[in-house]
Protein backbone atom coordinates (compact mmCIF):
# COMPACT_ATOMS: atom_id res chain seq x y z
CA UNK A 1 0.00 0.00 0.00
CA UNK A 2 2.77 2.38 0.97
CA UNK A 3 4.50 1.59 -2.31
CA UNK A 4 1.33 2.39 -4.31
CA UNK A 5 0.95 5.72 -2.53
CA UNK A 6 4.58 6.49 -3.26
CA UNK A 7 4.15 5.70 -6.96
CA UNK A 8 0.98 7.83 -7.14
CA UNK A 9 2.80 10.73 -5.51
CA UNK A 10 5.69 10.44 -7.93
CA UNK A 11 3.24 10.45 -10.85
CA UNK A 12 1.56 13.63 -9.58
CA UNK A 13 4.98 15.22 -9.09
CA UNK A 14 6.02 14.28 -12.62
CA UNK A 15 2.86 15.84 -14.05
CA UNK A 16 3.52 19.05 -12.11
CA UNK A 17 7.16 19.24 -13.23
CA UNK A 18 6.54 18.19 -16.82
CA UNK A 19 3.10 19.49 -17.83
CA UNK A 20 1.37 17.90 -20.76
CA UNK A 21 2.29 19.59 -24.05
CA UNK A 22 -0.25 22.23 -25.07
CA UNK A 23 -2.12 21.84 -28.31
CA UNK A 24 -0.46 23.65 -31.17
CA UNK A 25 -2.36 26.65 -32.40
CA UNK A 26 -3.45 26.45 -35.99
CA UNK A 27 -1.72 29.08 -38.08
CA UNK A 28 -4.04 31.88 -39.01
CA UNK A 29 -5.26 31.69 -42.56
CA UNK A 30 -3.78 34.44 -44.72
CA UNK A 31 -6.30 36.18 -46.91
CA UNK A 32 -4.86 37.62 -50.09
CA UNK A 33 -6.53 40.57 -51.71
CA UNK A 34 -5.92 40.75 -55.44
CA UNK A 35 -5.45 44.22 -56.84
CA UNK A 36 -8.01 45.34 -59.39
CA UNK A 37 -6.69 45.87 -62.92
CA UNK A 38 -6.06 49.55 -63.67
CA UNK A 39 -8.52 51.51 -65.78
CA UNK A 40 -7.58 52.03 -69.44
CA UNK A 41 -5.88 55.38 -70.12
CA UNK A 42 -7.83 58.29 -71.57
CA UNK A 43 -5.21 58.91 -74.28
CA UNK A 44 -2.29 57.07 -75.85
CA UNK A 45 0.40 58.63 -78.07
CA UNK A 46 1.33 56.72 -81.23
CA UNK A 47 3.30 57.20 -84.44
CA UNK A 48 0.72 57.61 -87.22
CA UNK A 49 3.17 56.42 -89.86
CA UNK A 50 3.05 52.93 -88.29
CA UNK A 51 -0.67 52.66 -87.44
CA UNK A 52 -2.61 49.64 -88.69
CA UNK A 53 -6.32 48.96 -88.30
CA UNK A 54 -8.36 45.84 -87.64
CA UNK A 55 -11.94 44.93 -86.74
CA UNK A 56 -13.07 41.88 -84.79
CA UNK A 57 -15.32 39.30 -86.46
CA UNK A 58 -18.90 39.23 -85.27
CA UNK A 59 -20.02 36.29 -83.15
CA UNK A 60 -23.39 35.25 -81.84
CA UNK A 61 -21.99 32.86 -79.24
CA UNK A 62 -22.44 33.58 -75.54
CA UNK A 63 -23.23 36.78 -73.72
CA UNK A 64 -21.47 40.14 -73.93
CA UNK A 65 -18.50 39.20 -71.71
CA UNK A 66 -17.64 36.11 -73.74
CA UNK A 67 -18.03 37.98 -77.03
CA UNK A 68 -15.73 40.76 -75.81
CA UNK A 69 -13.06 38.23 -74.80
CA UNK A 70 -13.39 36.42 -78.14
CA UNK A 71 -13.14 39.73 -80.01
CA UNK A 72 -10.00 40.75 -78.10
CA UNK A 73 -8.44 37.35 -78.72
CA UNK A 74 -9.08 37.74 -82.46
CA UNK A 75 -7.68 41.28 -82.53
CA UNK A 76 -4.52 40.32 -80.65
CA UNK A 77 -4.01 37.44 -83.05
CA UNK A 78 -4.61 39.54 -86.18
CA UNK A 79 -2.36 42.36 -84.97
CA UNK A 80 0.65 40.15 -85.59
CA UNK A 81 2.74 41.56 -82.77
CA UNK A 82 1.70 45.17 -83.32
CA UNK A 83 1.00 47.05 -80.09
CA UNK A 84 -2.70 47.93 -79.78
CA UNK A 85 -3.13 51.55 -78.66
CA UNK A 86 -6.86 52.22 -79.19
CA UNK A 87 -10.05 50.15 -79.10
CA UNK A 88 -13.52 51.30 -80.07
CA UNK A 89 -16.35 48.94 -79.17
CA UNK A 90 -19.85 49.08 -80.66
CA UNK A 91 -22.18 47.30 -78.23
CA UNK A 92 -25.76 46.21 -78.92
CA UNK A 93 -28.24 44.64 -76.55
CA UNK A 94 -28.82 45.10 -72.83
CA UNK A 95 -25.36 44.12 -71.57
CA UNK A 96 -23.47 46.30 -69.09
CA UNK A 97 -21.24 48.61 -71.15
CA UNK A 98 -18.85 48.96 -68.21
CA UNK A 99 -17.82 45.35 -68.70
CA UNK A 100 -16.00 46.20 -71.92
CA UNK A 101 -13.17 48.38 -70.50
CA UNK A 102 -12.99 46.10 -67.45
CA UNK A 103 -12.43 43.01 -69.62
CA UNK A 104 -9.92 44.92 -71.76
CA UNK A 105 -7.95 45.75 -68.60
CA UNK A 106 -8.10 42.16 -67.35
CA UNK A 107 -7.02 40.69 -70.70
CA UNK A 108 -4.13 43.07 -71.36
CA UNK A 109 -2.92 42.94 -67.74
CA UNK A 110 -2.86 39.12 -67.77
CA UNK A 111 -0.77 39.20 -70.95
CA UNK A 112 1.52 41.95 -69.56
CA UNK A 113 0.61 44.31 -72.40
CA UNK A 114 0.28 48.08 -72.22
CA UNK A 115 -3.34 49.15 -71.85
CA UNK A 116 -4.95 50.82 -74.86
CA UNK A 117 -7.41 53.71 -74.76
CA UNK A 118 -10.99 52.38 -74.91
CA UNK A 119 -14.21 53.99 -76.08
CA UNK A 120 -17.61 52.27 -75.99
CA UNK A 121 -20.60 53.20 -78.14
CA UNK A 122 -24.07 51.76 -77.62
CA UNK A 123 -25.92 50.89 -80.83
CA UNK A 124 -29.27 49.46 -81.81
CA UNK A 125 -28.24 46.18 -83.44
CA UNK A 126 -25.45 44.22 -85.10
CA UNK A 127 -25.80 42.64 -88.56
CA UNK A 128 -25.74 39.15 -87.01
CA UNK A 129 -28.40 37.53 -84.87
CA UNK A 130 -27.10 37.23 -81.33
CA UNK A 131 -24.10 39.46 -82.04
CA UNK A 132 -23.58 42.05 -79.30
CA UNK A 133 -20.18 43.62 -79.92
CA UNK A 134 -17.79 44.58 -82.70
CA UNK A 135 -14.44 46.12 -81.78
CA UNK A 136 -12.18 48.24 -83.96
CA UNK A 137 -8.50 48.50 -83.11
CA UNK A 138 -5.61 50.81 -83.89
CA UNK A 139 -2.18 49.27 -83.43
CA UNK A 140 1.40 50.38 -83.94
CA UNK A 141 3.23 48.09 -86.37
CA UNK A 142 6.93 47.36 -86.19
CA UNK A 143 7.56 48.90 -89.62
CA UNK A 144 6.34 52.01 -91.39
CA UNK A 145 2.92 51.52 -93.00
CA UNK A 146 1.82 55.08 -93.84
CA UNK A 147 4.95 56.94 -94.94
CA UNK A 148 3.04 60.11 -95.90
CA UNK A 149 0.74 60.09 -92.85
CA UNK A 150 -3.00 59.67 -92.38
CA UNK A 151 -6.11 61.79 -92.82
CA UNK A 152 -9.00 61.29 -90.37
CA UNK A 153 -12.23 62.09 -92.25
CA UNK A 154 -15.45 62.87 -90.39
CA UNK A 155 -18.69 61.14 -91.29
CA UNK A 156 -19.87 61.47 -94.89
CA UNK A 157 -23.65 61.08 -95.02
CA UNK A 158 -26.08 59.78 -97.61
CA UNK A 159 -29.86 59.26 -97.53
CA UNK A 160 -32.62 58.04 -99.78
CA UNK A 161 -36.35 58.63 -100.17
CA UNK A 162 -36.84 54.98 -101.07
CA UNK A 163 -37.85 53.04 -97.92
CA UNK A 164 -36.44 49.70 -99.15
CA UNK A 165 -33.14 51.03 -100.47
CA UNK A 166 -30.25 48.59 -100.08
CA UNK A 167 -27.64 49.49 -97.50
CA UNK A 168 -24.86 48.76 -100.00
CA UNK A 169 -25.99 51.64 -102.22
CA UNK A 170 -26.01 54.02 -99.23
CA UNK A 171 -22.54 52.82 -98.32
CA UNK A 172 -21.28 53.50 -101.83
CA UNK A 173 -22.77 56.99 -101.74
CA UNK A 174 -21.38 57.91 -98.34
CA UNK A 175 -17.93 56.53 -99.15
CA UNK A 176 -17.72 57.94 -102.68
CA UNK A 177 -15.33 60.77 -101.74
CA UNK A 178 -13.12 58.66 -99.47
CA UNK A 179 -10.04 57.60 -101.38
CA UNK A 180 -7.11 55.35 -100.38
CA UNK A 181 -8.71 54.60 -97.04
CA UNK A 182 -7.12 52.43 -94.41
CA UNK A 183 -10.32 51.92 -92.42
CA UNK A 184 -14.01 52.77 -92.79
CA UNK A 185 -16.82 52.61 -90.23
CA UNK A 186 -20.35 52.50 -91.61
CA UNK A 187 -23.32 53.68 -89.55
CA UNK A 188 -26.81 53.05 -90.91
CA UNK A 189 -30.44 53.35 -89.88
CA UNK A 190 -31.33 50.04 -91.50
CA UNK A 191 -32.41 47.17 -89.25
CA UNK A 192 -30.23 44.65 -91.07
CA UNK A 193 -27.18 46.59 -92.24
CA UNK A 194 -24.41 45.13 -94.36
CA UNK A 195 -20.93 46.52 -94.63
CA UNK A 196 -19.27 47.70 -97.85
CA UNK A 197 -16.76 45.19 -99.17
CA UNK A 198 -13.27 45.27 -97.66
CA UNK A 199 -14.24 47.87 -95.06
CA UNK A 200 -13.32 47.63 -91.41
CA UNK A 201 -16.86 48.36 -90.43
CA UNK A 202 -19.31 48.45 -87.57
CA UNK A 203 -22.98 49.27 -87.79
CA UNK A 204 -25.79 50.97 -85.95
CA UNK A 205 -29.49 50.35 -86.37
CA UNK A 206 -32.38 52.56 -85.36
CA UNK A 207 -35.94 53.07 -86.55
CA UNK A 208 -35.57 56.18 -88.69
CA UNK A 209 -36.95 57.25 -92.03
CA UNK A 210 -35.78 58.12 -94.62
CA UNK A 211 -33.02 55.48 -94.64
CA UNK A 212 -29.61 57.00 -94.14
CA UNK A 213 -26.01 55.92 -93.95
CA UNK A 214 -22.78 57.58 -92.90
CA UNK A 215 -19.17 56.54 -93.43
CA UNK A 216 -16.28 57.68 -91.28
CA UNK A 217 -12.82 56.98 -92.62
CA UNK A 218 -9.11 56.99 -92.00
CA UNK A 219 -7.32 57.58 -95.28
CA UNK A 220 -3.67 57.15 -96.23
CA UNK A 221 -2.14 60.36 -97.52
CA UNK A 222 -0.49 59.98 -100.95
CA UNK A 223 2.96 61.37 -101.65
CA UNK A 224 1.36 64.37 -103.37
CA UNK A 225 -1.16 66.37 -101.31
CA UNK A 226 -4.82 66.06 -102.37
CA UNK A 227 -7.98 67.84 -101.32
CA UNK A 228 -10.36 65.68 -99.31
CA UNK A 229 -13.99 66.57 -99.96
CA UNK A 230 -16.24 66.96 -96.94
CA UNK A 231 -19.39 67.60 -98.95
CA UNK A 232 -22.31 65.50 -97.80
CA UNK A 233 -24.02 63.44 -100.48
CA UNK A 234 -27.79 63.31 -100.73
CA UNK A 235 -30.15 61.25 -102.78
Amino acid sequence: MRRLKLLAGLAVLAVCIYPLPAKKKKPEEITQTLALPPDPPATVAADTSRLVFHVSPLSGKGLLSQQVRDALKALLRSSGGASIVKLRAFVAGSGDLRRVPAIVSETFTEKHLALPAVSVIQIGAQPMEGGQVAIESMAVAKKEMNPSGLVFVSGQAASSDTPLVKVASLAQKSAADLKSWAAISMVTSMARPSAPARANSTTMASARYPPWGESQAISRTPSKPIAVSATKNSA
